[in-house]
């Protein structure tokens, strides 16, 4: 009866899996046919129309992309977040993470006047890795329970959004501002494919960085001294997900 119930179990989440394979892969195509120019210049890119297919494949083709591998990017960082935290409420938006890394974007930007995809990239990457740091020495040393952890995150998060405010009146001219709070918001409508080139490959190995330690993140649930019996490195998976984190965030915070 047990093999039966973990055999029908897992025919379930395969149904599942594909199910929503075939949904993502379906609103992705569905995705690629809207537009000012309507469905119509999709069809002409699948055939070979030369003004058509530079306006697909410049436009068009990277905003899904980017929305997908970000998706999927923020999902796990969230989820390895709150199994390295033990808490379902932990994410990196609220524990500060995304706002520390918008935070270095600004100050790079209006101070250092960098503007580059590369260069906001680093320095969303050095504010995460902050940000997160800070998370894990509270875990490991403090070892704080569920609220404190949270109320630290949103102590982390507002610290960070009154520099951001802060910095946003100190701006040269109103329309600097203006497009700064834009870029706050988050947008995947200006995404090129050459920004893709550069935030891809350190979404995947922010994935598989997270994705090693899967087993080790199932042990942590049953607290880390358990974890540790069972031949789990606290210190270890927690480097691991703060590079894969970090590696995550930075990239969905610079586009």
């Amino acid at each position: 009866m047990a093999t039966r119930s973990k055999t029908g179990h897992k025919m379930k989440q395969i149904v599942r899996m594909k199910f929503l394979l075939l949904l993502l892969v379906t609103m992705f195509l569905f995705s690629l046919t809207q537009g000012a120019l309507g469905p119509g210049l999709f069809v002409q890119a699948l055939l070979g129309d030369p003004w058509a297919w530079p306006i697909f494949i410049e436009i068009r083709f990277p905003r899904p992309c980017a929305a997908i591998l970000l998706g999927a990017g923020l999902g796990m960082a969230g989820a390895a977040m709150q199994g390295f935290t033990r808490n379902p409420l932990a994410d990196h938006s609220l524990l500060g993470v995304s706002s520390t890394a918008a935070l270095c974007c600004v100050i790079g930007f209006y101070w250092v006047g960098w503007s580059s995809g590369w260069l906001l990239f680093l320095t969303a990457l050095f504010g995460s890795i902050l940000a997160t740091g800070v998370i894990y020495m509270l875990v490991r040393y403090q070892q704080l329970n569920s609220t404190v952890l949270i109320l630290s995150g949103v102590a982390l998060n507002a610290l960070a959004a009154a520099l951001i405010s802060l910095f946003l009146n100190l701006a040269p001219s109103p329309f600097a501002a203006f497009e700064v709070m834009r870029w706050l918001l988050g947008s995947v409508a200006n995404v090129k494919l050459e920004d893709i080139v550069w935030f891809f490959p350190s979404t995947l190995v922010g994935l598989w960085l997270i994705s090693y330690q899967g087993k080790h993140l199932d042990r942590l649930s049953l607290g880390i001294d358990e974890a540790q019996s069972l031949g789990t490195s606290f210190v270890k998976v927690g480097f691991f997900l703060i590079i894969g984190s970090s590696l995550i965030v930075a990239s969905s915070v610079a586009v």
